[in-house]
């Protein structure tokens, strides 16, 4: 029969916990050994040395293994290379086994583990080999400010359509931290070009610095670079395009949409075909006429307002210089230009504006189903959408302790702490 835990036994735990619990889980990836299924892996530091252009494989039907030569493991952050597997994610507690999640939704996640493990594995149940960017592993505590935990949500207020990695603090500055974090409307990020599998994770590491916690949708547009609208459309296919963004619309219901420059800012054709793709699908997508199959699955959808960064009518000018409590005080502008540092491909090509006449701050009004906007500093403007502060992020709490099952020999209770799951 089992004994019950002796009360300063019990106390002490749930101070260790609750101590623990209340700090960010400190990185141990350098105290754990890894290896393929039991084998060592020949390039096992190319998931170590943070470098985007490098990964590991592993083959279908195994496992990379991570071992704690220290700690105990309370979390792991994975980031894959150019696209998600089928996978499943164990860990080892007190030498049993233990299935904690079925994984491969996102190109970057994070999940916690139980209490008492010590070993995690990683096993491809894909049909395919699995491409491994970087591989952190955490001991407990609660889940790291650089861990995305990514969801997919349906309806959103506010979508944001930009073109390639970059352009979504490049060209609109504090839109994402200033409403989706610190006003807590649920944004989504669409992005035409998803361009390369370094930029993919540049874009992800930029958004979610920004308080974006909505999963983008990358359309997979090739990209290409020419100087007008017309030379742009003899490279892309004008209907794909705008199908795609329709589909986006329809999908996710958005009430206010956000795009480029018809005149691509500096001139980039890419940039001025998104614009002028977003402007023709704002409409597109209430019509039945346009892309029956994607109405019959999604429905169709008018969006109330449309903006376009630079638009020359019915302009307004953002301030992404207010202070945001969410970022301990800091601006808009200020996270954006932190935000843009993930984008280490393109630094040095590029700085974020603030001011001047490629201002991140103004925007025009194109289309509007409720009317002019009157104060001229909010894009909800007369939407009738609410800011809900109350729903921001907050980071997962660690996993309590393993409650023990009929199986168990060690004649001991085990005690389970709730310390708030997924956020």
């Amino acid at each position: 029969m089992k004994r019950t835990l002796p009360l300063w036994i019990l106390l002490l735990s749930l101070l260790c916990v609750l101590s623990a619990s209340a700090e960010e889980a400190p990185e141990i990836t350098d105290q754990c050994t890894f290896t393929q299924s039991g084998k060592q892996i020949r390039d096992v530091s190319h998931i170590l040395d943070r470098d985007y252009g490098t990964y590991c494989t592993i083959l279908s039907g195994r496992a990379l293994e991570a071992e704690s030569q220290g700690e105990d493991i309370g979390g792991i952050f994975i980031q894959f290379h150019d696209r998600t597997v089928a996978c499943t994610l164990e860990a080892r507690v007190r030498g049993v086994w233990k299935k904690v999640a079925d994984c491969g939704d996102y190109l970057t996640e994070w999940f916690s583990v139980p209490m008492y493990t010590d070993a995690v594995r990683l096993v491809n149940t894909g049909r395919s080999r699995m491409f491994i960017n970087e591989f952190y592993v955490y001991g407990y505590g609660v889940q790291p400010a650089r861990a995305a935990k990514w969801h997919t949500g349906e309806k959103c207020d506010l979508m944001l359509i930009s073109c390639h990695p970059d352009d979504e603090v490049l060209w609109f500055g504090g839109l994402l931290p200033t409403y989706a974090r610190e006003r807590g409307y649920e944004v989504q990020v669409v992005v035409v070009v998803p361009s390369t599998p370094e930029r993919r994770l540049e874009l992800l590491d930029s958004l979610w610095h920004c308080g974006v916690t909505r999963y983008p949708r990358l359309l997979g547009i090739g990209d290409s670079h020419h100087g007008s609208l017309q030379e742009q459309y003899r490279a892309w296919s004008k209907d794909s395009v705008c199908f795609s963004i329709v589909k986006s619309i329809r999908m996710f219901q958005p009430e206010v949409i956000v795009s480029h420059d018809l005149y691509g800012e500096y001139g980039h054709g890419a940039h001025m075909a998104t614009g002028d793709c977003t402007r023709l699908a704002y409409h597109y997508a209430a019509s039945p006429k346009k892309y029956a199959n994607t109405a019959k699955e999604y429905g169709l959808w008018q969006a109330k307002k449309l903006y376009l960064h630079l638009y020359a009518e019915n302009r307004i000018e953002m301030d992404w210089h207010q202070p945001l409590e969410s970022f301990g005080g800091k601006d808009g502008y200020t996270v954006a230009a932190e935000a843009f540092q993930f984008h280490k491909s393109q630094l040095g090509a590029w700085t974020i504006h603030d001011g001047g006449k490629l201002s991140n701050a103004i925007f025009g009004l194109v289309y509007s189903e409720v009317g002019p906007d009157v104060e001229k500093n909010d894009l909800m403007e007369n939407t009738g959408c609410v800011p809900h502060p109350e729903n921001r992020f907050e980071p997962e709490k660690p996993i309590g302790l393993v409650e023990e099952t009929a199986a168990d020999e060690d004649d001991v209770i085990h005690i389970t702490l709730d310390s708030g799951g997924d956020s």
